[in-house]
């Protein structure tokens, strides 16, 4: 599972959050949340939506598909979609995706 959250992390920091994961849940409560989190449909509420809305999207993320946020963005009215490039579904400090998405937020908070 570490291995889609994170591919690019090294091994102490995937190490860290797998501590951090074993710590704060079961594996039954982990299989529970993914079980139920694919049965949620929010797509009527988010047609609803008139806010300013930023999605942002890790390119190569494993662990939730591009389509999921390509969708969001043509249901959302008037949202902008911003691809990140990386692989992380976590963004890693110092590897590039974390300063990807400040830049996108950033002029995003300033409109």
């Amino acid at each position: 599972m570490i291995s889609l959250v994170m591919p690019d992390a090294n091994p102490i920091l995937r190490s860290f959050v797998v501590k951090m994961y074993q710590t704060s849940s079961t594996p039954e409560d982990v299989q529970g949340f993914f079980a139920e989190n694919t049965k949620i449909d929010v797509t009527s509420e988010a047609k609803q939506i008139r806010v300013p809305t930023l999605i942002l999207h890790v390119r190569g993320d494993q662990l939730t598909p591009i389509e999921l946020a390509k969708h969001a963005a043509e249901i959302i009215s008037g949202s902008r979609l911003v691809i990140i490039e990386g692989r992380d579904h976590i963004p890693i400090p110092g590897d590039g995706e974390a300063d990807q998405i400040a830049r996108a937020i950033r002029p995003f908070l300033a409109g």
